[in-house]
C-alpha cells in the first residue's frame, strides 16, 4: 500500500479500484458458464495466485484463471504505472 505508494495517490487510485471489479467479473462468468469450477476451499493468503486458484477450485482451469488474472492485472496497472513513473521524472528534471 505504501510501497508504490497507492496511499494519497490519484493515478494508483483508479486501477486500485478498477482491477477488483474485473478481476471478480471474470472469475464470476467463468465459474457460472462452467468454465471454471466453483471455488470450494480457502487457500491461505499467501499462496502464489495460480497455485491458489488450482488450490480453490481442485482443477486446472482454477490455475489457467488465477493466470488469466494476474495477466489482465498487470495490463491494467501498466499505463498508470507507466504514468506515475513519467511524472516523476519529470519532476526530478524540473528539480
Amino acid at each position: 500500500m505504501f510501497g508504490l505508494p497507492i496511499v494519497l495517490n490519484p493515478i494508483m487510485f483508479i486501477p486500485f479500484i478498477i482491477v477488483p471489479i474485473v478481476l471478480v467479473t471474470v472469475a464470476y462468468f467463468s465459474t457460472s458458464l462452467g468454465i471454471v469450477p466453483v471455488a470450494t476451499f480457502m487457500p491461505p493468503w499467501v499462496t502464489p495466485p495460480v497455485i491458489g486458484g488450482f488450490l480453490a477450485t481442485q482443477s486446472f482451469a482454477g490455475a489457467i484463471l488465477a493466470a488469466i488474472n494476474l495477466i489482465l492485472s498487470v495490463v491494467i496497472y501498466i499505463p498508470f504505472v507507466k504514468l506515475g513513473v513519467d511524472q516523476e521524472l519529470k519532476k526530478e528534471t524540473e528539480q
